[in-house]
């Protein structure tokens, strides 16, 4: 494959699309290429298997986008590229593991818009020395669930995010000496803690 990617959607326009259980590989570029791709549905992106990051970055989702036991070697760009997407329901990377090297964030949601909840339920996210999760400047109008995410290397960058509720466990989460967590300008309109506890 060459650097255009191992799956090439760049400016098209379908509806729900499914990559599920896919094993893709594009060591030299992205190997899903899908940047301002347009879904009148769902993309499921979910227990793929990919070296090369995935990216769906100035795109737009009228559903959801489910990686979902995904597991992505950025190969040094980012694992998830979703920087300035807009997504019309939930963004779940439960049981995902999401890895690089470099100054490419692992996963990557900076400005991105979501109009249900960021689910990261038991997700890795790892990029030793640099950034792990960027959420910087985006906004969740659901729920920001962080509490079992588990930052294998590297920090989080949730500067000027605006999330409707947070839950988070900023020491459980960072498993190495070189994690770090960025808040400056965070607002959440729920009070953070366990997914279980009701907030209203």
């Amino acid at each position: 494959c060459g650097p255009d990617g191992a799956v090439r959607l760049v400016v098209a326009r379908v509806g729900s699309l499914s990559l599920g259980r896919a094993r893709l590989e594009n060591r030299d570029g992205w190997a899903v290429s899908a940047h301002y791709l347009e879904v009148g549905g769902t993309l499921y992106v979910d227990h793929v298997t990919a070296t090369g990051g995935i990216r769906v970055s100035g795109g737009r989702l009228l559903g959801g986008l489910s990686l979902e036991g995904a597991t992505v070697d950025g190969a040094g760009r980012g694992a998830l590229d979703a920087t300035r997407l807009e997504v019309g329901q939930a963004v779940r990377l439960d049981g995902a593991t999401l890895r690089t090297s470099g100054d490419a964030a692992a996963v990557d949601l900076r400005s991105a818009r979501i109009a249900g909840d960021l689910e990261l339920r038991h997700t890795t996210v790892a990029n030793p020395g640099g950034i792990a999760l960027r959420l910087n400047t985006a906004t969740v109008e659901g729920r920001a669930i962080l509490s079992t995410l588990a930052v294998d290397g590297g920090g989080l960058d949730l500067r000027d995010s605006a999330v409707g509720a947070l839950y988070d466990d900023p020491v459980g989460m960072l498993r190495r000496d070189d994690g770090f967590v960025q808040l400056s300008g965070l607002t959440y309109r729920g009070v953070p803690g366990h997914p279980g506890v009701s907030v209203r």
